[in-house]
């Protein structure tokens, strides 16, 4: 049976996603909103390992995560403005596979991301 390679350098990338989500807030002031996040994050990822001897392997796969956040908006003279936080936590999976010498090659992973943004909308 193949010994199991040792994974020399790793890279997990996200290229394309969609999520919806839901927030819920309180208006503290006729200007200012508080609020918090929940959702489903859906991604795309790209693994690609190196083993010892220097072969590449590379595995797609779509997650399917639970969004977690909060923020703060505000409305004045028209300017809507944001500050969001989110932290994504995906599911637990493994990328396995052979490389291109046949030895067999393995990771197990738990993605998560942390977002914050920024926004600003002019209201006609």
């Amino acid at each position: 049976a193949p010994f199991a390679q040792a994974i020399q350098l790793a890279t997990l990338k996200r290229s394309w996603g969609y999520g919806l989500a839901s927030r819920v807030g309180y208006i503290v002031h006729p200007s200012v909103m508080p609020y918090l996040l929940i959702g489903v994050q859906r991604d795309r990822f790209t693994y690609e390992s190196i083993g010892s001897t220097a072969t590449s392997s590379l595995k797609r796969k779509t997650l399917t995560g639970l969004d977690l956040g909060g923020g703060v908006e505000t409305c004045f003279k028209g300017v809507k403005t944001a500050l969001e936080f989110k932290y994504t936590r995906y599911q637990k999976t493994t990328f396995d596979g052979r490389d291109q010498i046949g030895d067999l090659a393995y990771a197990n992973t738990r993605p998560k991301a942390i977002s914050l943004s920024l926004r600003f909308v002019y209201v006609f």
